[in-house]
Formats: C-alpha cells, sequence, structure tokens
C-alpha cells in the first residue's frame, strides 16, 4: 500500500526543510491550470534533468536558505503528481517511499490538494492533513476524476511531505488572457540557473578584455558584451554605406539563427518576465525587498530574450516584404511595417503549442504589410474592406484572362464574384491607380504626362475670334439708339457685366416707374428688329 503520513512535528519539519538539498529538477510547468485532460509532454522536459546542480554541496544550499528574508509564502491549489517506478524485479515502488525536496514551499491552512498519476497508482492513502478516509486507486490522465485533498485548518504543511522524488508540483495563472504556468518553487530554481549563468559570463567577462577593432574600409565597431545572452551588436561609426537597405541587411545578418529549442526557451523567459512584471505591478511594494529584487531580474531577462527573439528574426521580415514591392510602398517602409507584425507575434507566441516560431511570426508580418499597404499606399485612401474585394477582383480577372485567352467582361466577372456587373464596374474604377502629371515621356524623358492631355476649360481660338466679332457688332448697333435706350437694353439683357436686371432695380438707376422702363424696352427692342440693325446679328445666332 503507498502511502505518505504526516506526524511529525513543525520543528521537524523545519529542521528536515534546512537539512535537504534543492533539487529544481523536481519542478516543472503546467500548462493547463484545470485538472483534468493531462498530456504527458508536459513531463518530457523534467524527465531529462540536468545534473549541474550536483556538484554543489549542502553547506552552499544551505546557506541561501538561510538568507532569506523570511519564510517562504504559504501557497494554494497544488498538483500532485504520483509516478511508480519498477523494481529490480518488476515489481512496483512506493510513491512516497522518498520525500522530494521543496524547501520553503509551504500550503496554506485550507489549500486544495489535486492528486493524479501517469499510470494506475493502487491503494493510495494520505494521512495526516488529507480528508481521504479510504484508500483509492488513481487512474492514468484524462481516464477518470482527479482527487482533491484540503488542507485542514491547522498548522501550515511543509509540501515535500506529499511529494515523492520522482513527483512534481504545479501551480497556473492566467493574466490579461495570457496563460502564465510557473510556480514559485520552479520560479526560485530558474533564478538560481539564472544566477549561475550569469556568474560565469561575468567570470569569462572579466578574463577578456572589451576590444576595439579597426575594419579595413576605414570603419571601426565597439563590441559591447555586458548582457551575454543578447545578440552581438555593432555600433558602426564610420565607413558606412550610401544604400540604406544594405547596411541594414549587414547589420541584421550578424545575428545567428536560433533552433528550435533556443526558441522555446527565450519564449519561457518572456513569460516569467511578464509574470514578474505582473507581480510587481499588483504587489509591489507588500512584497519582501529580496523577492522584489528577484522579480525585477526576471522581468529585465525577459525584456533581454523578447529582443533576442526579435533580433534573430528579422531576416524573415526583409523575406517576406520582398513579395510586396512596387506596390507604392518603399521597401525599408515594407519592413518597418513588418517589424511591428514581428513584436505582435513575440508577445503572443504560445510554445506550448509545438509550432516553430518563424511558422506562427509569418502570418502576423504578412497581416501587418498588407494592411499598411492599405492604408498607405494609395494617394487616395480606401478602406481595408473595399482593398479586399479589388483584390479579388483582380485575381479573378487574371485567372479569367488565362482561362479564355481574352479580357472578361463585367458580366462574366460579376457570375464568378457573386455580385452585380455594375458593381463589378464600380470596383474597377476604385481600382484605378492615380498618374502624375508630371511623369516624364518618350526615351530622352523631354516631355511630361500632362502635355499630351486636353484642357476642357480652354477657349478654343476660333470660339474667341467669334465673340470678340459679336462684341464689336452688338456695341456698333447700341451706337444706332439713344443712350437712355442703349443703357435700358444693357441693364435688361446684363449685356455690360453678365447680370441681367429687373425692371425696379432699372427705374431706380433713371429715377422712373417700372412700367415707364418696360415702355422704353419694348419700344427699344422694335428697333432693334428692324432689318437695318438685326441683320448683322442674325448670322451669330445660325
Amino acid at each position: 500500500m503507498a502511502s505518505s503520513t504526516v506526524t511529525r512535528s513543525s520543528t521537524e519539519l523545519t529542521d528536515d526543510v534546512d537539512e535537504t538539498p534543492l533539487d529544481d529538477e523536481d519542478f516543472d510547468l503546467d500548462d493547463e491550470g484545470d485538472d483534468t485532460d493531462y498530456d504527458d509532454e508536459d513531463y518530457e522536459d523534467d524527465e531529462d534533468s540536468s545534473d549541474e546542480d550536483e556538484g554543489q554541496d549542502d553547506d552552499s544550499e544551505a546557506q541561501t536558505v538561510q538568507e532569506d528574508d523570511g519564510p517562504a509564502p504559504e501557497l494554494r491549489d497544488y498538483y500532485l503528481d504520483v509516478s511508480l517506478e519498477e523494481n529490480g524485479d518488476g515489481s512496483k515502488r512506493s510513491p512516497f517511499n522518498n520525500p522530494a525536496s521543496l524547501k520553503g514551499v509551504r500550503l496554506a491552512p485550507g489549500a486544495t490538494l489535486f492528486v493524479r498519476s501517469r499510470t494506475v497508482v493502487e491503494n493510495l492513502e494520505i494521512a495526516g492533513h488529507g480528508t481521504l478516509e479510504e484508500p483509492i486507486t488513481l487512474a492514468p490522465y484524462g481516464h477518470g476524476p482527479v482527487p482533491r485533498f484540503v488542507m485542514g485548518d491547522s498548522a501550515p504543511m511543509v509540501a515535500r511531505d506529499y511529494l515523492a522524488q520522482n513527483g512534481y508540483i504545479f501551480r497556473g495563472w492566467v493574466i490579461k488572457g495570457i496563460k502564465m504556468q510557473p510556480s514559485i518553487a520552479a520560479l526560485t530554481g530558474e533564478l538560481e540557473r539564472m544566477r549561475r549563468e550569469e556568474a560565469e559570463r561575468a567570470a569569462s567577462k572579466k578574463s577578456g578584455k572589451r576590444s576595439k577593432s579597426q575594419d579595413k574600409d576605414g570603419s571601426f565597431t565597439v563590441s559591447d558584451s555586458d548582457e551575454g545572452d543578447e545578440p552581438a551588436q555593432r555600433v558602426v561609426t564610420a565607413g558606412a554605406t550610401a544604400d540604406p537597405v544594405k547596411d541594414y541587411l549587414k547589420q541584421i545578418g550578424k545575428v545567428a539563427l536560433l533552433n528550435a529549442e533556443q526558441e522555446v526557451e527565450l519564449a519561457k523567459r518572456i513569460e516569467a518576465g511578464l509574470y514578474a512584471e505582473h507581480r510587481l505591478a499588483e504587489e509591489g511594494n507588500d512584497l519582501p525587498a529580496k523577492l522584489r529584487r528577484e522579480l525585477h531580474w526576471v522581468a529585465q531577462d525577459g525584456q533581454r530574450a523578447k529582443n533576442h527573439l526579435l533580433e534573430a528574426n528579422l531576416r524573415l521580415v526583409v523575406s517576406l516584404a520582398k513579395r510586396y514591392t512596387g506596390r507604392g510602398m518603399l521597401f525599408l517602409d515594407l519592413i518597418q511595417e513588418g517589424n511591428l507584425g514581428l513584436i505582435r507575434a513575440v508577445e503572443k507566441f504560445d510554445y506550448t503549442k509545438g509550432f516553430k516560431f518563424s511558422t506562427y511570426a509569418t502570418w502576423w508580418i504578412r497581416q501587418a504589410i498588407t494592411r499598411a499597404m492599405a492604408d498607405q499606399a494609395r494617394t487616395i485612401r480606401i478602406p481595408v474592406h473595399m482593398v479586399e474585394v479589388i483584390n479579388k477582383l483582380a485575381r479573378v480577372q487574371r485567372q479569367m484572362l488565362q482561362d479564355l485567352g481574352r479580357e472578361p467582361t463585367p458580366e462574366e466577372l460579376a457570375v464568378e464574384l457573386d455580385m452585380t456587373p455594375e458593381k463589378v464596374v464600380e470596383v474597377q474604377k476604385y481600382g484605378r491607380e492615380p498618374i502624375s502629371l508630371h511623369t516624364p515621356l518618350g526615351e530622352d524623358g523631354d516631355s511630361e504626362f500632362g502635355d499630351l492631355i486636353e484642357d476642357s476649360e480652354a477657349v478654343v481660338p476660333a470660339d474667341a475670334v467669334s465673340f470678340t466679332l459679336l462684341q464689336e457688332q452688338l456695341h456698333a448697333v447700341l451706337d444706332t439708339l439713344s443712350e437712355r435706350e442703349a443703357g435700358v437694353v444693357s441693364m435688361r439683357f446684363g449685356l455690360t457685366d453678365g447680370q441681367p436686371k429687373t425692371l425696379d432695380e432699372i427705374g431706380k438707376v433713371y429715377g422712373v416707374t417700372r412700367e415707364r422702363i418696360r415702355q422704353i424696352e419694348s419700344k427699344t427692342m422694335s428697333k432693334l428688329r428692324h432689318p437695318s440693325r438685326s441683320q448683322v446679328l442674325r448670322d451669330y445666332l445660325d
């Protein structure tokens, strides 16, 4: 019967915690926050445990624990994974024959402990603070309920008393839609590992010297290796080329590409950094000073990992941006828009899905570039949804041109696109690109496109001559009338300023009634109809 009995006093538990070395490899991150349907892949990384901590003696570990600002926080809602090992004779060993090393991690009173197994475990008993009254049988993951044990309202329980050497402890958080998995124990182990790496980098940096090298082309670079995890950077202070694209490609080519394992490692550090930032933002001043320093360090390390993942994939943006050149935006502008999509991909990348980062980032980069082209490439902005319709129409038109051997008609396009022919013509008008009137023409470029376009508002020379002759003939006819008769006719028909006036307005000018002006107008028009005056004007009516 496999059992775990808690009968020791609090003092004995504390002594055991201080004497047991910390094994960072006993912890992993859970990729789900519920208590059902767990995948075996969650534990594959833990089975490949590293031996790098085995060389450290127990004295140094004990000293690390004594430097803590106080007892570790009491945490709730843990998962206990039970895994049986076979003895040499094929029998199963008890999962609780040796307690795991979980220093300082304590279960608060009232906390819930979830127990699950990778294999069938029979006659499992948990005594002490557990509320299980009779032995149970654990089914493998996803094949049965997960038993829960609620800690009593007594003193806190040291978590290691519920774990075997091959057991793991998990806790999950959900922060602003981003799934965060690090437990306090796992995070502490990660801190120790990163501290050792940082100490090794500092030691190697002391043995070397900061170099200043002179390039063959006359430029010199200053190498800065303050952050060993960051990609190597070169600050060019002289000798830059005149081609900014070439300089940019040369610069990003110095960052090494990443393999799948490196991408996952960086993604985990980014995730831990986001969680640390969340803890600092939510609990900042309430945290112990040492924990705040550790969280600040994790947050900074997450930002460094994010920059590394970004810079290692800048070449992916360039390769995708090349496909969209010649569509109204400069190549460097396309690259910058694609970089914005790359940043978004880094922020949303979920390494637990098992996909390569480049596969996931390609879609975000393409979306950022196409949206930027829809907003910026055209002189007259067209809404994004209409740009998508225009592009679809262009694709269908090209395909039908190949199939039919001729340009398709609006009616044929309408059938393929499920829209009316009038709508097809309208969309085609929207898709036209404006052309500059100053576009040079010819081999020498001595003429412009605007020189070939007719000015619809320009006066035709023949019409200008005819209008001038009409003005002269009209003034000659009016000269045969009296001054008042000529003035009344000119104002009545707007011959002077093009603005006809009413009888009242003309009467006020001459100080007479409107009826008198009407009589003068009628008499004058009778004179103008006489053939001696009207004959010269009738030719302009034809």
